[in-house]
């Protein structure tokens, strides 16, 4: 996060929690409200700040996420924990891959460097958006063609 203003952090992660739980929400068939969605998305952003900051090896804060998350949407909404970590798993997947796209598109069509994209905030949080969106949408998708 390096000199990333924690507003803007929290921005980015709200976003990024909406559009992680409405896609576990279509994927599993979750009824939800939007308070839920909005609640959850607030507890993902303070979750992933406070998890970012252990002093953890590298990809663990995201395994850490999967399991906490997964475990606490099968509790809550009492559905099979297999279902939920699939879609976490899913998720991040999508997550991962267009994030290696972005920072390809910056590094190569851009001509940036990465480490520029990372110090940057105004950067940093564009790069941010594209997964963002995508897994929306996904979301959008899956709900639509389970009907």
């Amino acid at each position: 996060m390096g000199n990333i203003p924690p507003v803007l952090y929290f921005v980015l992660a709200f976003l990024e929690g909406i559009s992680i739980f409405f896609f576990l929400f279509a994927f599993t068939k979750i009824i939800w409200t939007k308070k839920e969605l909005l609640l959850f998305s607030v507890v993902y952003s303070v979750l992933t700040f406070v998890i970012r900051k252990l002093p953890i090896s590298f990809g663990i804060h995201t395994l850490l996420l999967i399991c906490l998350i997964a475990g606490f949407l099968s509790y809550y909404y009492n559905i099979k924990l297999s279902s939920t970590l699939f879609g976490m798993i899913l998720v991040y997947t999508v997550i991962i891959i267009t994030e290696f796209f972005i920072a390809f598109l910056f590094t190569r069509v851009l001509s940036l460097q990465f480490d520029v994209v990372l110090s940057n905030p105004l950067w940093w949080f564009l790069s941010g958006l594209p997964h963002v969106i995508l897994v929306f949408f996904l979301g959008i998708i899956i709900k639509n063609v389970g009907r």
